[in-house]
């Protein structure tokens, strides 16, 4: 077999019997010569046929082809191989490509050998790295390491974490975790903000996966953190009691609500939190949570705090309390005196008597000629039910003797008995439902919310007595039209579906009518998920699909099989295409083909029109695909490209239109762009689609647009390349990232801040080095901003620093400012002290507006600061004349020094000889702080002068 025969075999084939063909072939890959000439000349091909040679490797298992497919141009290609490299490559191979990659191939890597479980060969490359020290992103990559290995080397690099850094660490190494922020709780003498921060990144995390190491870390950093300040929330869920301990054995507010887990805590615990901490838990609210013993213990401990000033509990609260102390509160509010005279307020209290005392009670409401209050005490009295079931027939005779209400009353009446447990009902009182509803339905001011309480009463009644709901509904559609069937799927299992369908299946036959298709597409919808073991109203949905003459109902039920019964599809898409082409329109239709038939599709491309039910035939259709185009072969692609070319070169199209076609030009990756590289042309009259061809090469499988970029550069078009070569730089290996930077023109401003802005996010020591030789050019301002803000990336440099403390004292506002904006994490020790050096220099700027800045940030970002360097600069800017800075000063103190009981103490004020007229606003301050429980110690505060 040739080459050629293989291809010419898998040109009628779907993608996955391709893929499996590939897979037969590398099999025969060390035993057949003949295949492994194929394959090496298909590795030689263009985009699918290396794409086929790859797949091989999961028959051949050849390491070094997937090797070799690692450093191809295109992106697909690459992708496909680093998913081949972690199965099929041996520890040597997968070392070689790590050494290759750029630091987001690394990641991905060793994402995919930690899945596989291949530790020995993540250690060896983590070792490599740390020995040979020159890799900036070393520590990032540290998680993914063994624990013995992230114990050996996490010291060093745990102050260049961030976020994300911190997040893996606790997902991968959770006790280490632990011992790292319990070690820093324990060194720190104060608040710091980063370990806030660190704390409440992994807290989520720990307390989904190792609630007791969460805890630890909780109770470790109370000493100097308050409580809060820690998102306590998700261990509180899972861990409720040993979170209620810690806040009970704490003087500090914790913000966290018990009210979802109330069932799980001790009762003590619950009086406690009620008691002391009521900002935790809702007492009220999660009565219904509780068992019957612990609404009592709490009804009597907290009864008359829950009463109005009349004295008065709501009917909610009484509703959950047990049998003798609901009729004995109803009692109680029958006969209070408040509510005597308010019928309204008072009537519902007669829900919670015995059957006949609230019967006698409510027997003269109900006979009183005001509709309102007949409506209510009628409601109340189905209500009345809940409590007394063994009254249900007495109820619904009740009930038929008011056929002749109000529309109002009969909805109310039906709405109470739909709200009442269906396992009430037994098979003696459906002759009683039926007239009820019956009679309902034959009234002649029927409304539709009387209609809707009916249908839910029905469906509310389903699981219980399938034949009668069934019946029922039968009966609804025919008086009504409609029925709701109100989200049966997530009310019934598979097993309640397979029992009530032989008879909700007849009923559901009985509406194959075009009158009735909305009817069963509502149903079909509310079963959903059901419908996977609902046969027949599939094959109803099916008939309907090819019957009817609605368009968006065939659509509807189409796609509702594609939801829930995707094996359908295969059989019945076909089928439908061939009856009428013009199915094509319809999303499921194409992205079924798309996806799973790609040896259907290739009719569909655009080479013509077709007439049907959803094309009148006049215009081609052209597929609205955007990605995933690999699934398709060469050929398929070529007569896609051919298609949107010829939709490009039609002047009457409108600009939307010609903007997709552009990026679906840019999405093919096995043909050459050369019409979209046309389209970018700085003669392109169409300015937005020469604008979106540029914007699309980055998403060009191979970096065919790098050449067009960096000429566009030198014209009108440098605002959009400029930002649309971005991407393509940051997938390069560095090295040829800092040669492209260098070839592009910098004449232009914006050209100029992105290319600096790039330098900065290489870590290379190249890099670097051209990134600081800036600092000697004659750079435009907003080119210097963008300058400093590049070298936030290099904090760990002293060059760097030098550059800051420069920018620092610059007359240029803007300059400064961007200085006072550097973040705090991510910082060593030198680092951060180096920080606090440069805010002081800033907070003493002559320009009050950095100052201000550098104030604001320091109050919205604190910084660690224990050894209060800070604190003589903050405290002479309390001095200072303007409000604004003055008040930022006293605010900036607070928050950056929380756990200091000395800043507010009045000696402390008097020694840094802040201001009689600024002591007020320092004292309000204070006060507030104190309050909220911030400062460890009040004795010497100012709020105590």
């Amino acid at each position: 077999m040739t080459i050629e025969q293989l291809l010419q075999q898998l040109e009628p084939l779907t993608y996955q019997d391709r893929v499996r063909r590939m897979i037969e072939l590398g099999r025969q890959y060390l035993t057949d010569a003949q295949a492994n000439d194929i394959l090496d000349a298909l590795e030689q091909g263009d985009f699918s046929e290396r794409i086929l040679a790859l797949h091989s490797c999961y028959g051949s298992y050849d390491g070094a082809r997937a090797l070799r497919a690692f450093g191809d141009v295109s992106q697909g290609v690459r992708s496909l191989a680093i998913r081949l490299l972690v199965l099929v490559a041996s520890d040597t191979q997968v070392q070689v490509a790590l050494n290759n990659a750029t630091f987001k191939q690394r990641r991905y890597l060793l994402k995919r050998l930690l899945r596989r479980r291949r530790q020995n060969c993540i250690d060896t490359f983590i070792n490599q790295l740390a020995n040979a020290g020159n890799d900036d992103k070393f520590g990032r990559l540290l998680p993914y390491a063994s624990s013995k290995v992230v114990e050996r080397y996490i010291e060093a690099a745990i102050d260049l974490y961030g976020i994300n850094e911190w997040y893996v660490l606790a997902r991968l190494h959770p006790q280490i975790v632990s011992e790292l922020l319990q070690n820093q709780a324990q060194t720190n003498s104060g608040y710091d903000p980063r370990l806030v921060t660190r704390v409440n990144v992994v807290l989520p995390v720990l307390s989904e996966l190792f609630p007791e190491t969460a805890l630890s870390i909780c109770r470790a950093v109370s000493r100097t953190i308050p409580l809060s300040k820690l998102n306590l929330q998700p261990l509180a869920e899972r861990c409720p009691k040993l979170i209620a301990d810690l806040i009970l054995n704490s003087t500090d507010t914790a913000k966290v609500s018990f009210d979802k887990v109330a069932h799980k805590l001790e009762t003590q615990q619950l009086i406690a939190l009620i008691n002391t901490r009521k900002n935790t838990i809702n007492e009220q609210y999660i009565l219904h949570l509780l068992a019957p013993q612990q609404r009592e213990i709490l009804y009597n401990t907290f009864a008359n705090s829950w009463r109005n000033s009349e004295g008065c509990l709501t009917a909610e609260i009484i509703s959950y309390l047990p049998r003798h102390i609901r009729q004995q509160e109803a009692q109680y509010h029958l006969n209070s005196p408040a509510l005597i005279t308010a019928p309204y307020q008072r009537l519902p209290y007669a829900a919670f008597l015995p059957w006949e005392d609230a019967r006698a009670f409510l027997d003269v409401y109900i006979r009183d000629p005001e509709p309102d209050l007949r409506k209510l005490a009628l409601s109340i009295l189905v209500s009345a039910t809940r409590y007394n079931r063994s009254y249900a027939s007495e109820i619904l005779n009740i009930v038929k003797q008011r056929r002749n209400e109000q529309d109002p009353i009969r909805g109310a009446i039906i709405g109470e008995l739909s709200a009442l447990a269906p396992s009430i009902w037994h098979s003696q009182h459906l002759e009683d439902l039926s007239q009820i509803i019956n009679d309902a339905l034959n009234a002649a001011d029927l409304s539709y919310t009387t209609a809707s309480a009916a249908e839910r009463l029905v469906i509310q009644i389903l699981p219980f007595h399938p034949a009668w709901s069934a019946q029922q509904l039968a009966f609804l559609v025919q008086q009504r039209g409609q029925v709701s069937f109100y989200n049966l799927d997530e009310r019934l299992s598979d097993n309640d579906i397979l029992r009530i369908a032989p008879s909700l299946l007849p009923v559901l036959q009985s509406w194959q009518t075009r009158e009735r298709e909305s009817n069963i597409i509502t149903a079909a919808r509310s079963i959903g998920r059901r419908l996977k073991v609902f046969d027949g109203l599939v094959e109803i949905l099916e008939h309907i699909i090819k019957d009817t003459k609605n368009n968006s109902v065939a659509s509807q039920a189409l796609d509702l099989i594609a939801q829930h019964r995707r094996d359908k599809l295969n059989e019945l898409i076909p089928q439908l295409l061939q009856q009428d082409p013009s199915w094509i329109t319809q999303y499921t239709v194409y992205d079924f083909l798309h996806r799973r038939r790609q040896d259907l599709i290739t009719p569909f491309l655009g080479q013509q029109a077709y007439t049907g039910r959803f094309s009148t035939g006049k215009t081609r259709y052209v597929l609205p695909l955007t990605k995933g185009f690999y699934h398709w072969t060469t050929q398929q692609q070529e007569i896609f490209q051919k298609t949107l070319e010829e939709v490009t070169q039609d002047n009457d199209r409108d600009i939307p239109t010609l903007i997709r076609v552009v990026n679906q030009l840019a999405a093919l990756p096995a043909i050459q762009p050369t019409r979209l590289l046309e389209l970018t042309n700085q003669d392109n009259p169409k300015i937005a689609v020469r604008d979106a061809a540029l914007q699309a090469l980055p998403h060009l499988d191979s970096p065919h647009g790098i050449a067009i970029l960096i000429e566009a550069m030198n014209d009108d078009r440098a605002r959009i390349a400029i930002y649309a070569l971005r991407s393509i730089l940051l997938q390069m290996p560095e090295n040829q990232a800092l040669q492209t930077l260098r070839a592009i023109p910098l004449n232009k401003v914006t050209v100029a801040k992105e290319v600096v802005r790039l330098l900065g996010e290489l870590s290379s020591e190249e890099a670097y080095t051209e990134l600081i030789s800036w600092n000697e050019r004659n750079l435009h301002r907003d080119v210097r901003v963008a300058f400093l803000r590049a070298l936030w990336n290099h904090l760990e440099r002293s060059d760097t620093w030098l550059i800051l403390f420069g920018a620092a004292s610059s007359s240029d506002t803007a300059i400064a400012k961007v200085v006072g904006r550097l973040p705090t994490d991510r910082l060593s020790q030198n680092a951060q002290r180096q920080l606090l050096e440069l805010l002081s220099i800033l907070l003493t700027h002559p320009d009050p507006l950095v100052r201000i800045d550098v104030l604001e940030r320091c109050r919205d970002l604190p910084v660690n600061n224990s050894e209060q360097i800070l604190l003589p600069t903050l405290l002479q800017n309390i001095n200072s004349p303007l409000f604004k800075e003055s008040s930022a000063a006293v605010y900036a103190v607070f928050t950056t020094y929380k756990n200091s009981a000395d800043i507010i103490n009045w000696r402390h004020c008097k020694k840094y000889t802040i201001q009689p007229s600024h002591f007020t606003r320092y004292r309000k301050a204070s006060f507030t702080y104190t309050v909220m429980g911030t400062a460890t110690d009040v004795t010497n505060s100012a709020c105590c002068y």
